[in-house]
């Protein structure tokens, strides 16, 4: 899968801390977006988009 291998990439670079689960962070961003589609019928726009991407990746940073 791509992206899993996108998140490995930001591991090996040091951008993402070591222990990051690269399918944990892939669900974390993605999981509000369905939900919002799915359930609430709430259209995206960037601002949730870019704010769930901003959340997930500071949890993930190298500390």
């Amino acid at each position: 899968m791509r992206l899993v291998v996108m998140v490995r990439r930001g591991v090996e670079r040091g951008e993402l801390a070591a222990d990051t689960d690269p399918g944990l962070l892939i669900e974390a961003v993605s999981g509000p977006l369905f939900v919002r589609v799915l359930l609430s019928g709430a259209p995206l726009d960037d601002v949730l988009v870019h704010g769930l991407v901003d959340l997930a990746l500071e949890g993930a940073r190298p500390r």
